[in-house]
């Protein structure tokens, strides 16, 4: 399954969806010194409608998108199978950083299955619900409803939620709402958020990463 894991990956770093931010403070890599802020800026402001921030091993993170044109950008990615139309797997909400989109924070909600037959705009709409939501595994039954955290560091390295235990986690789903499609986007889900949790190097290589106090308001777009 961690092969599996890195081909999502590869497929989310190609999906992502420019729609540009500003940068509010210097990213740095877990382990930098620096307190990551830019003077005179304070990363617990935001402003922007889409926004990442939390304490990720010590280091506070606050990424928002602003001005369309550099920055942080959101986007949307689906790592789907589709049988003759029989669509399952998950879909996921990106956030990075504009130019390498590295780093990058990543919030997929599962399991979605879709029969030709079905209304997809419908699924889309209703599947996420407020309220508690159970982290994934790398294991999953077809239809387990679930949500996963990944982070990708400014080196390329990935971290997931879904490949270790997350005991004392939580992922809170505060609301959705959804957007209609515009000239140029597809109809998205606009989804706030609360999570806590470990975040594991997929090929082991790394220790965990612990996050905690995050916040969000992400962009979900309908890739069924």
């Amino acid at each position: 399954m961690r092969d599996w894991y890195l081909k999502v990956f590869t497929f989310l770093f190609l999906m992502a969806v420019v729609s540009s931010c500003k940068l509010e403070g210097d990213v740095l890599p877990p382990g930098a010194t620096a307190t990551g802020t830019n003077p005179g800026t304070d990363p617990t402001t935001i402003t922007g409608e889409y926004y990442f921030k939390g304490t990720l091993n010590g280091q506070a993170l606050a990424w928002q998108t602003t001005d369309g044109v550099k920055g942080w950008v959101i986007g949307s990615a689906a790592a789907t199978s589709n049988n003759a139309g029989d669509i399952t797997g998950s879909l996921s909400a990106l956030i990075s950083q504009a130019q390498t989109l590295n780093p990058q924070i990543g919030v997929e909600f599962g399991t979605y299955h879709v029969l030709p037959t079905d209304d997809k705009k419908a699924i889309f709409n209703a599947f996420i619900k407020t309220g508690v939501l159970a982290f994934g595994t790398d294991h999953n039954a077809i239809d387990a409803k679930f949500i996963n955290i990944s982070y990708t560091d400014s080196q390329g390295n990935f971290y997931t939620s879904a490949t270790g235990t997350q005991t004392g986690s939580s992922a809170n789903i505060i609301s959705v709402t959804p957007v209609p499609a515009t000239l140029g986007s597809g109809a998205t889900l606009k989804i706030k958020l609360t999570f806590n949790c470990k975040l594991y190097s997929i090929d082991a290589s790394a220790p965990a990463l612990t996050l905690t106090n995050a916040e969000a308001t992400v962009s979900l777009e309908n890739l069924l």
